[in-house]
């Protein structure tokens, strides 16, 4: 039988065709293997870190209640809970702007560990919170860790403190002793307060928006004095209050109250319980003491009355922190020290946070 050679080139083609064909299923199926196989090991990587975070949590509820099992009170720096944020590198341009003074790249973790030879972020050596070495490799080179954030909640002000002026002075303190101008801290702390939901915050992400709504600037704004990243472990909404505080007579109704000692005698006869949020001096930064004592006024028979001001206050704080530090020894930057085995029981507030690292 012959062939005409147009029937042959139409073979020919068709041939090439089917192999084309071939060929783009094998990439296909090569390339959606691989895109699986990523996708797996991604998905195993984050399970391990939450793992790895949950762990962190639990290792510190345990560690704080160990220690609450020995004595009604912790020394942050003594007991190895105390955090500090830091920039492990020289050039802080290794690091993002908006991860900067981060969980992550602290060189003070609570509990903190020493890993030699494994460089981080420019720091010679990773600094981490887990046990001995980690808790496994699985990455190359590399170590599964954790890094914890334990928080003296008390040593915060509680932004739900049942007096609205008196929580409004506080917050107004507490921005100007962190850079922000007088009149700007004023206007931010009244508008916080004053659209403040009906049954209080209940999130710090509630917080950080109804500031930044007030008008402290955004963390994009690297020129503020302050931004949230500035005071977010100066501030909760958290915070332990005391229901049975004993308040003469409304001492704050209003900002521009004046009293002398003649109500002394009105107020023997009115002690009214008011519920407050306490503050721990022994952990309280010096902001949080700024803002306890500016503005702060007191009356008596045989002083009359009187007003703590701005400067007074940070004199005060400064007075406080060296008294705790020359107590109880130094401590780590930003971090206050406990000295009084009968102040306020720790209230911690932990972070988990957890990477898989290798060497740069």
């Amino acid at each position: 039988m012959k062939f005409d050679s147009r029937e042959r080139g139409t073979t020919l083609l068709f041939a090439l065709g089917i192999l084309t064909l071939l060929a783009v299923f094998g990439v296909t199926f090569v390339a959606v293997t691989k895109t699986e196989r990523s996708a797996s090991a991604n998905y195993t990587q984050a399970v391990r870190a939450r793992l790895l975070a949950r762990a962190g949590i639990e290792r510190a509820l345990a560690e704080m209640q160990r220690l609450a099992k020995h004595r009604h009170y912790s020394h942050p720096v003594a007991d190895g809970w105390a955090y500090s944020d830091s920039l492990p590198a020289d050039d802080p341009g290794a690091i993002p702007v908006g991860d900067r003074n981060d969980l992550l790249y602290t060189l003070n973790p609570s509990f903190s560990n020493v890993e030699v030879g494994i460089p981080f972020f420019g720091a010679a050596n990773l600094v981490h919170s887990s046990e001995q070495t980690g808790l496994g490799s699985s990455v190359k080179n590399g170590i599964d860790c954790y890094k914890l954030k334990i928080l003296d909640v008390p040593s915060m002000l509680n932004l739900n403190h049942p007096d609205p002026a008196s929580i409004k002075r506080m917050l107004k303190n507490l921005l100007q002793a962190s850079g922000i101008a007088a009149g700007t801290a004023q206007t931010i702390a009244v508008t916080t307060i004053q659209n403040r939901p009906a049954g209080g915050f209940s999130s710090k992400s509630e917080v950080r928006a109804a500031l930044e709504s007030a008008g402290l600037p955004p963390v994009t704004v690297t020129t503020a004095p302050a931004n949230w990243y500035t005071i977010r472990d100066l501030v909760t909404c958290y915070g332990w209050t005391d229901e049975k505080v004993i308040r003469p007579w409304a001492l704050n109704s209003s900002p521009s109250d004046h009293y002398d000692a003649s109500d002394l005698d009105t107020a023997r006869h009115s002690l009214d319980l008011m519920a407050r949020a306490p503050i721990n001096i022994n952990t309280a930064p010096f902001p949080v003491l700024v803002s306890l004592f500016a503005d702060a006024r007191a009356v008596s028979q045989r002083f009359g009355s009187f007003k703590i001001g701005y400067n007074g206050a940070v004199a005060i704080a400064n007075t406080i922190i060296t008294h705790r530090n020359g107590a109880a020894g130094p401590s780590r930057p930003g971090v206050s020290s406990r000295t009084s085995s009968t102040a306020w029981a720790p209230t911690p507030a932990a972070q988990g946070c957890s990477r898989r690292l290798t060497t740069r």
